[in-house]
């Protein structure tokens, strides 16, 4: 059971660092979850980093053993917690959504991210740290930060940090099946919850602005987008623009 163990810090300086150091320690038994209620360092993706004040934001981090994914399957690790994710804060609030690759939106604003660190033995991959950070309680600076917002800026509502995380936790056990089996009802819930689908949209790629409509994400993580023709993305490959 994911959670089954599930340990909560008053403060940490990131939460999947400790998830890797409990891994490499042979700490670490599968189903582990780390939640830290203040988190100093914590980490984003592209060396990006993202704090928390007390109480203001959840930084979880679980440990999955992940042995049977086999590397040209990983998208299927970033399906599951988005999924996951989105179900979750969706009881709070509709309209929740998962922007490709990694980040969880409502309508045109940031809510939190999803980072997926992988341990490997050799060639197969062993263990996995799903990384998930959202905006709560945090009264976000929407001067300085435009393209961020908190939950409850959202619902005008406090929250409490660790209902949050037990909730999330509850959908990844209902939602481990569908990852172990590769079910494509995992696959069909994602695209469900995927930003601007079949909207228009901006993105940037080097020195070049294109506009061009989502169509859809396939199976192997790429976004799929096409106005006269098809146009496949990797991850890094382009950058979203908001105007």
């Amino acid at each position: 059971m994911i959670g089954s163990n599930l340990q909560i810090f008053s403060e940490l300086d990131s939460t999947n660092n400790y998830a890797m150091q409990c891994i490499h320690d042979g700490k670490a038994e599968p189903g582990l979850a780390i939640l830290a209620l203040c988190q100093t360092n914590g980490k984003g993706q592209r060396g990006k980093q993202w704090h928390t004040g007390k109480n203001q934001n959840l930084a979880l981090s679980l440990v999955i053993e992940s042995d049977f994914i086999d590397y040209k399957k990983l998208f299927w690790l970033q399906m599951f917690a988005s999924v996951s994710v989105c179900a979750a804060i969706n009881q709070y609030v509709d309209g929740c959504k998962v922007k490709w690759p990694n980040d969880i939106f409502y309508k045109n604003k940031k809510l939190g991210g999803i980072l997926i660190e992988n341990v490997w033995q050799g060639k197969n991959l062993s263990y996995s740290v799903i990384g998930i950070g959202l905006n709560i309680n945090e009264n976000i600076d929407q001067k300085k930060l435009a393209n961020a917002i908190s939950l409850t800026q959202i619902t005008n509502k406090e929250y409490d940090i660790i209902e949050v995380a037990q909730l999330i936790i509850n959908n990844l056990n209902s939602n481990w099946l569908g990852l172990k089996n590769f079910d494509t009802n995992l696959y069909e819930d994602y695209l469900a919850f995927l930003y601007k689908k079949n909207e228009s949209i901006i993105l940037k790629q080097q020195e070049s602005i294109i506009e061009t409509i989502v169509q859809t994400v396939n199976i192997n993580g790429q976004m799929v987008c096409g106005l006269n023709k098809e146009l496949v993305y990797n991850h890094g490959d382009v950058e979203w623009i908001f105007e």
